[in-house]
């Protein structure tokens, strides 16, 4: 089932191979508001090529593997929704050009190696990732090139192991006065002393509770 907002829409190339699923090749006459993209049943998909100002994948389940092709996200400059992803494949969005001004990812548990390594994410202000047990956030290479992130929302239930800040230092995150991680308040005092997180300024999410949801809304200061 793919749709542009409830309508299926014809200008889109679907084709199984032999190791992946893929959905590719979004072709509209004009660039669509909305595209919801229905994933179930497929075990690892690549999408592609996709072409919407705001885009939601549903349909991803506990053993689904979700890559994406560089060029994946030049022409999404809204908000890319993955209500039910849990795992981020490692190496994804590598080496492109990202549009997008929010990543909603809250069931994610598990971010692989080179997330985002060497990425261009000029726009994205917020992104809201975590679910329990969150097990890992690997730093290297990720968030880069994030250079307008001012709010990363863990919506976590204990402190997950970073392992390193090389590239982190780097972001937005970590040089920006008016950027900070929210987590919720029972857990901020511990990832304030945490290895590798103590780099960065905490808020509680409960202080802020429009933060997490899928949009770009910030508070004021």
């Amino acid at each position: 089932m793919i749709k542009v907002g409830n309508k299926n829409i014809s200008g889109i190339r679907v084709a199984k191979g032999q190791y992946r699923d893929y959905v590719m090749g979004v072709v509209t006459k004009s660039k669509p508001a909305n595209l919801e993209v229905n994933i179930e049943g497929a075990s690892f998909i690549a999408l592609d090529y996709i072409y919407a100002a705001n885009v939601k994948i549903t349909g991803a389940t506990s053993t689904t593997v979700v890559d994406w092709n560089a060029n994946i996200n030049t022409n999404i400059d809204g908000i890319i929704n993955l209500p039910d992803l849990t795992k981020i494949q490692g190496s994804c969005w590598c080496y492109t050009t990202i549009n997008c001004t929010c990543i909603y990812m809250p069931n994610v548990k598990s971010i692989g190696a080179n997330f985002l390594q060497a990425a261009s994410v000029p726009k994205m202000v917020k992104m809201v990732i975590g679910a329990s047990p969150f097990t890992n956030v690997s730093s290297t290479g990720s968030m880069r090139g994030t250079s307008a992130l001012k709010a990363l929302v863990l919506k976590v239930s204990s402190v997950p192991t970073l392992n390193g800040t090389t590239a982190a230092v780097q972001s937005y995150l970590y040089k920006g006065d008016d950027a900070y991680i929210y987590v919720p308040r029972s857990l901020k005092s511990s990832f304030e002393s945490a290895s590798n997180w103590n780099i960065f300024k905490f808020r509680a999410i409960e202080d802020y509770p429009l933060i997490d949801a899928p949009d770009t809304w910030l508070p004021e200061s």
